[in-house]
């Protein structure tokens, strides 16, 4: 209390100051006046200004379904949905994406002189696309499936959720509730052999639920009429669906597939190998005959595999230097050639002539399997010699099949094989087959995964000649 009084005793009285007069000019005079210019600045650098610097609209880009490219006059702005200023004037403004028919439109964007920075001028432009190429879509998010499941997860490389968001574009589309549903089931159908963990198991129920909503077609009926596609389904949708008290019964209603015994299997094959080897030259390069029939392969299950020539060695340098395909490697020689990209061996293929009714291609996985379940395993002393190419031949005549080089085959990989009944027709990665200097053991039944484009110095190529 004394403190408070002392202070207040303390206190003085605020001084006055007296502003003089200015070239004659009062005080109160000038004071008013520079108020006056100082409220006009702030009111032309908030109000006018920017109006005139920046005269134009606010435009708010929204498509269905999202995530298109913006274009403004050939300028690209960025993807929907997205915000952006856009200069007064006549413009041309397309909203693009890929497989989807271009939205395109010429816009007079108007603008605001007065009070823009606090009321800016603001206009909504909304983009409604329809799917024009339906295949290129479905390969593409096939693809795209078949990517996911052949790379590991990692919290560097997350799983994305392709297939939801390839469902939710096509229902967000303009096209008619027909093309929609058909579309859909096409992708839920051919997706199945690249669901492969149980999140993807999750999001390919959440997509089938969101199909299902629009043509009122329940869960089972929509499962059995995939079982009549594959053999089985992957392991973790199969987890998921086998809670529903109906799943065991829609199991058993399938015909039961007939399996060979491992007996019956082997006597088959020792017939056949028995008139399989005879060795048959095509464009001067040597191949053995394999007889074909059902094979029960470890991998992929019961498929009949037709008659082929299987070259005797793989393909070598000069091979690719005789027909004018630019090799990486500098030696032209007969050794096997090992960096052969599967788009390089497309190339090759295209420019070998062959006689009227044979077809020159690369060996479906299951092929390249079942010649070497007849020709035999490679000695490990034989499969051990790095440094060059030491030939032996199994019991069919073919050299080296299953070791020395990884091989390429026309199969696009899939995790689980066993679940198909036709090989898939679309994929990101192709399967190779066997085993090189840099595996441990020789192995025929050994599958990888490689993109077309991949160069390695363990991964040749063997091609394969079929009737027309």
């Amino acid at each position: 209390m004394y403190i408070l009084v002392i202070l207040l005793g303390s206190m003085q009285e605020p001084t006055k100051i007296q502003l003089k007069p200015i070239l004659g000019i009062k005080a109160e005079v000038y004071t008013s006046f520079f108020w006056i210019i100082l409220i006009g600045c702030v009111f032309f650098f908030l109000g006018i200004y920017p109006g005139i610097k920046y005269y134009g609209q606010i435009i708010s880009f929204s498509s269905y379904p999202s995530g298109a490219a913006i274009t403004v006059d050939g300028k690209y702005l960025g993807a929907t949905p997205y915000e952006s200023f856009i200069s007064a004037g006549n413009h041309t403004i397309a909203i693009k994406k890929t497989f989807f028919q271009e939205f395109r439109q010429q816009q007079t964007i108007k603008g605001r002189r007065l009070l823009s920075l606090l009321f800016p001028s603001r206009k909504h432009l909304i983009a409604h696309l329809s799917l024009q190429d339906e295949s290129g879509f479905v390969k593409h998010t096939l693809q795209n499936l078949s990517y996911s499941s052949g790379i590991k997860e990692s919290t560097t490389y997350p799983k994305r959720p392709f297939l939801p968001q390839a469902i939710h574009n096509v229902l967000e589309s303009t096209n008619t509730l027909k093309q929609k549903k058909a579309i859909v089931r096409i992708i839920l159908r051919e997706s199945i052999p690249y669901i492969i963990t149980a999140q993807e198991s999750k999001w390919y129920l959440t997509s089938l639920q969101d199909y299902l909503n629009i043509t009122h077609e329940s869960l089972r009926s929509f499962m059995q009429t995939i079982l009549q596609q594959y053999r089985s389904l992957p392991p973790g949708l199969f987890a998921i669906l086998k809670k529903y008290d109906w799943f065991d019964s829609l199991l058993s209603s399938q015909s039961p597939r007939k399996k060979n015994k491992s007996e019956e299997q082997n006597g088959l094959l020792q017939a056949r190998k028995k008139e399989s080897g005879n060795r048959k030259y095509f464009f001067s390069i040597p191949f053995r005959f394999v007889k074909g029939g059902a094979y029960l392969s470890p991998s992929y299950g019961t498929y009949s595999v037709p008659d082929f020539y299987i070259m005797e060695y793989p393909v070598t340098r000069s091979l690719f230097s005789r027909y004018g395909v630019t090799i990486t490697q500098e030696k032209d020689t007969e050794e096997p050639y090992a960096h052969a990209s599967w788009r390089e061996v497309q190339e090759l293929i295209l420019h070998i002539p062959l006689p009227k009714g044979f077809i020159l291609r690369l060996p479906e996985a299951v092929e390249w399997e079942y010649a070497y379940s007849l020709n035999g395993k490679i000695p490990q002393s034989i499969y051990e010699h790095t440094n060059s190419f030491t030939p032996w031949h199994g019991s069919i005549g073919i050299a080296n099949l299953g070791g020395t080089l990884w091989e390429w085959t026309n199969t696009w990989y899939v995790e689980h094989p066993m679940i198909l009944k036709n090989l898939p027709a679309y994929g990101y990665f192709k399967e190779v087959r066997g085993s090189s200097w840099i595996t441990k053991k020789p192995s025929g039944i050994l599958r990888g995964a490689q993109p077309p484009e991949w160069h390695s110095s363990f991964l040749g190529v063997r091609l394969i000649i079929t009737r027309t």
